[in-house]
This record gives structure tokens, sequence and C-alpha cells, in this order.
């Protein structure tokens, strides 16, 4: 079958790679090239976790962790390093829960111990800690490379720096019209991060997306790249601020972002946000300098329930709102968005007429 890739993101190029390696005949288009540094899967550093408070998520990422390492053997790269994480607050029973059920190991650590496992942190006193020993931080450029490189050597042509204008339908399949040129194909997996919608809209399938733009800052500090990665959770259950070891130092970022229009591709770096980053880092973090070596801004896309959306109708499969999550799952949605192409039945949970889209979008 010949079926073509709109968007080489995290999404889009793992869907890539599965459909090639499948024997499909694939052609995948990106815009900007691949690993580039204006889409949601930009920057060189993600964070790997197990710890959701739901089974499901907590079920994808053991199946995430087994395909990353199998990319590893069949690449020879390291694209997954277990630093560890260790999370402040948030619905820690449920955490607990959900990872006891999936069979993913986590543990309880009190304020001690937290301060033995991450020197660089000063934890509050009135939070519960968790610490997963097997999550960390993927090589997110690498992640990309790598497959996109294995897509080609299973026959995808990877059109690099040639944008889609618009997707159609057609008796037969669907029409692709880029900058350059016209692509029939029997499908198109459409994995356009924020500007999804483009192309969705003018075919009737517009999704409620609510694109918004992160900012992280990187930091300084001695063994900053040995510590560990850190999540801290609001009071409200929902995640706010995390931190994670790069090269050259460790990078902190603060939730939720601010709205992204992806008409208008503006994102100055946000200096009050650096301000109060800072302030925080001066503060909780006595292990780094309080001001950053830079501040890098990235779009991710929200749904109105957190899940991601893949699933399809008629010729065009929809892989959608990332959620600010999807990177460290983003092999296993590869499968998913193949299996789709392959006849197979989407994950439910991810489904386009889900009540939560539905109401959204009436």
């Amino acid at each position: 079958m010949r079926v073509a890739v709109v968007g080489l993101g995290a999404m889009g190029v793992a869907a890539a790679r599965v459909l090639a390696e499948r024997g499909h005949e694939v052609v995948a288009f990106e815009r900007h090239g691949v690993a580039h540094s204006l889409g949601s899967s930009a920057h060189a550093s993600r964070i790997f976790r197990f710890s959701h408070p739901d089974p499901d998520y907590v079920l994808l990422a053991r199946r995430a962790l087994r395909l990353w390492r199998e990319l590893e053997r069949r690449d020879g790269s390291r694209l997954l390093t277990a630093s560890g994480l260790l999370e402040i607050g948030g619905p820690h029973d449920q955490v607990l829960a959900a990872m006891a059920d999936a069979n993913a190991h986590v543990r309880e650590v009190d304020h001690a111990e937290a301060w033995r496992i991450a020197p660089g942190v000063a934890v509050p006193d009135d939070r519960p800690l968790r610490w997963s020993a097997t999550a960390g931080t993927l090589a997110a450029r690498d992640c990309l490379l790598v497959q996109a490189d294995m897509a080609s050597r299973c026959g995808a042509e990877i059109a690099a720096d040639e944008a889609v204008a618009e997707v159609s339908e057609t008796a037969s399949g669907v029409r692709i019209e880029t900058t350059r040129r016209t692509v029939l194909a029997d499908t198109v997996v459409i994995t356009a991060g924020p500007w999804s919608n483009m192309l969705l809209g003018p075919v009737g399938l517009g999704l409620p997306l609510a694109p918004q733009l992160g900012q992280a800052s990187v930091y300084r500090g001695a063994k900053a790249e040995r510590q560990p990665c850190v999540m801290e959770w609001a009071g409200d259950g929902d995640e706010f601020a995390y931190g994670l070891p790069v090269p050259g130092g460790y990078k902190l970022g603060i939730n939720p972002g601010a709205p992204f229009d992806p008409a208008n591709d503006a994102r100055r770096v946000d200096h009050q946000q650096v301000l109060t980053l800072s302030a925080q880092v001066a503060d909780r973090y006595p292990g780094l300098e309080p001001f950053p070596i830079r501040s890098e801004r990235c779009p991710w896309t929200m749904t109105p329930d957190g899940d991601f959306v893949i699933d399809r109708r008629g010729s065009m499969i929809i892989g959608a709102g990332c959620s600010g999550h999807a990177f460290k799952f983003s092999p296993v949605l590869g499968e998913l968005l193949a299996d789709l192409v392959d006849g197979k039945p989407g994950h439910p949970r991810f489904a386009i007429d889900r009540p939560a889209i539905v109401a959204a979008n009436r």
C-alpha cells in the first residue's frame, strides 16, 4: 500500500518507520526537515517515565521502554539514559496503584533519601515523594533521526523541507498537494502537531485542539548533568514543574504553557517567565546557578481530556493532540497508527468520537 505521512515529529517518524518496516511504500513529508527546532518534538532531551495515575498509560510506557531498547540494539545508539525520576506530590496513591497494577517499579521515599538521590533539590516538607529508578531521559533528536534513517533504509522516501498545503480524498485514496508536487496515495497519516487542523479542518475533520507554547531554561550547576529527573505536581493534581539533565546543564520548565497560534509562528522568549523560574531555582535548586544559559520555547497541543487522538476516517489516519507527553510513548503510537493503516481497530481511549471530543466539537 502507498502511504503518505505528513509531519515527522515523534508520532509521524515512528509511524513512517513502522509502516516501511511492514513493507508499505511510504513517502513522508516534513516541511522543516527531521529533528528541527520548531515543532512539538524539538530540542535535545525528553523525560521518559512510567509514573501516571492511569494504568493505561503505565502499560503504554512499559511497551515503549521495550521498543526504545529494541531501537538501541538495532542501531547501536544510546537513546534512553536511566537517570531516575523523583516525583513531588500529585495523586500519590493513584500513581502507586496504577504502577503496581502494571507491575512497574516505584517506591515511596522520605525527605532524607530524596536529598541523597537528588542533592541539588530542596523538596518541601509537606509533600509525598516517589522514586522511579528506571525513568530517565531520551535523546530526542537522536530518537527522531535514528527512526527516519531506519525508515529510509526500508525504502521510505523522507521528503524533508517539503511542506504539505492540502490533503483531500479521491475515489481511490488521497491526494496530497505540496509546495513542489502532487502525490497520490492509498491513505495518509496526518501527524502535524499544532498545525493539524490546517489540514483537517478543510476536509471536515477539525478537532478541538488547544495549541500551547511551553518554555524551559537550562541552568549550570555542579554535577547538574548527573542529577535525576524531577517532576513536581500542583495542589490540584496537575503536572506543575519538571526538570531533567541535559548536555551542558539542567533543564527546568513550568506548566501550563501560553496559548499558541499555529498560523502566527512567533515564539519569543517570555522574560518574565524566565525571572519567575529563576526565582524558583534560587529557592528550590541550590545546586544550580540562578541564571539560565539559554531558554527554549516549544509548542504542544492539548485535547479536552488530555488523551491523544489516534483514529481513522476514510482514507485519513489522524495522530494528534500530544497533550505535552507523547514523546516517550511515540514508538507505541507509531505502531497504533500503522495498525490503523493495516485495517486493525484503534484504541478506544484515543477515538475521535469519544465523549470529550464530541462534546467540545458541539
